[in-house]
């Protein structure tokens, strides 16, 4: 029985962090830094309505233009190429679906991913991570999430699902032990390695 591997998109397989904040800034003046990180210290979702903070379609447009320019780690890159047929490998996100699909279409590993949930499939990753085990009839032990925020590990958690926390995304170590993931790992290098003895060691 396979197991699966989620990945959060944004800070992840993409670095698109400092492009999302400052789309976010332009369309919201006043947003600081430090607000727009502690929006992922729950669900990001949730934060942004209750801020009442603006998104427009241009601002859209701009983040699907600017996102083709940047690339996923090679480790990560080749850990998703070489190991399809072992994981069951699916993405929960906020993000929308259309936009990170033609991103892994030009990462060329579009079709090494099962599924792709963002915001059009539920604004909760707790839910959606639920959803992946039904899905595939895997439980939610055998099902780990590959994340930078806080949030993402708390609703991992909720949803009785492993999770790692990576440094090269929006959080820090210190943010990111307060919600008690398995590991933490500094270095896309490492994660092919961790993913193995999290979810079989």
């Amino acid at each position: 029985m396979k197991k699966v591997v989620a990945f959060d998109f944004d800070g992840v397989l993409a670095e698109s962090l400092d492009l999302w904040f400052r789309i976010n800034q332009s369309n919201n003046p006043g947003l600081t830094k430090e607000e727009y990180s502690a929006m992922s210290h729950g669900s990001y979702i949730d934060a942004f309505e209750n801020k009442k903070l603006v998104s427009t379609d241009a601002g859209l447009e701009e983040y699907r233009r600017e996102l083709l320019k940047i690339e996923t780690p090679n480790s990560i890159v080749s850990f998703i190429k070489n190991n399809s047929e072992k994981y069951i490998f699916a993405i929960v996100s906020s993000g929308n679906e259309v936009t990170i699909k033609s991103f892994l279409v030009k990462e060329g590993i579009e079709n090494k991913f099962s599924t792709i949930l963002g915001y059009e499939s539920h604004k909760s990753k707790t839910v959606k991570l639920t959803d992946l085990s039904s899905m595939y009839g895997v439980a939610t032990k055998d099902t780990v999430f590959v994340t930078d925020t806080l949030g993402d590990v708390m609703e991992a958690h909720q949803a009785g699902v492993k999770s790692i926390g990576v440094l090269w995304g929006l959080h820090d170590r210190t943010t990111l032990e307060r919600g008690k993931p398995e590991v933490i790992i500094d270095d896309p290098s490492q994660l092919e390695e961790t993913v193995e003895r999290v979810l079989n060691g």
